[in-house]
């Protein structure tokens, strides 16, 4: 029988609409490092966008829930411990490097533009996602406590055009303290 982190992640189509319009990225933040390409994106942490939030919170137990049977573990989550965001990728060429997202799991939500590449089978491969899907990947906290993997993912993006994703990074209560360092550092 399947379960919903046999890949590492899930793609999940949904009927639920979202929109990025109206979205103001000169209040975003830079997510510069170094002046490393890797890192070149704009960042938001304060989520005010309702489609995107409604769907969050409205998915975020239902695939807690999921998760909890598939694996047969127990563990707690609170919306107020998730960490929302909204980066924004300009026009021109950029990224957000390799990385496996550290929280239980983590919700993300494209607009209609070419999406992720993510590794499996030791190769990097694209990850086509229609605007009506949500993005679920296992996060290391989850790999702590079950047979999962997180998967690497990174976004490259060329030029010559703009690229909003929202992402939900779900954390876990028993980690709150830990949490409280990841805030500092997070992305």
């Amino acid at each position: 029988m399947s379960k919903i982190f046999d890949k590492g992640y899930n793609i999940l189509d949904i009927p639920e609409k979202w929109s990025f319009d109206g979205e103001n990225v000169n209040e975003y933040e830079d997510l510069l490092f170094d002046d490393n390409w890797y890192w070149k994106c704009k960042i938001q942490k304060n989520v005010k966008n309702n489609s995107i939030l409604n769907i969050f919170n409205k998915y975020e137990p239902i695939i807690a829930d999921i998760i909890r049977k598939d694996y047969n573990i127990d563990f707690t989550i609170s919306a107020e411990l998730s960490l929302t965001s909204i980066i924004y990728y300009d026009d021109k060429k950029s990224s957000h490097d390799t990385h496996k997202d550290y929280g239980i799991f983590t919700m993300l939500l494209n607009d209609d533009s070419p999406n992720c590449l993510f590794y499996l089978d030791e190769t990097w491969k694209l990850m086509n996602i229609n605007k009506n899907s949500i993005v679920i990947f296992a996060g290391e906290e989850l790999e702590k406590i079950c047979d999962v993997s997180a998967i690497e993912h990174k976004v490259e993006k060329p030029e010559n055009f703009c690229r909003f994703s929202a992402t939900r990074i779900v954390w876990p209560e028993n980690k709150k303290n830990e949490l409280a360092n990841k805030k500092l550092t997070w992305i």
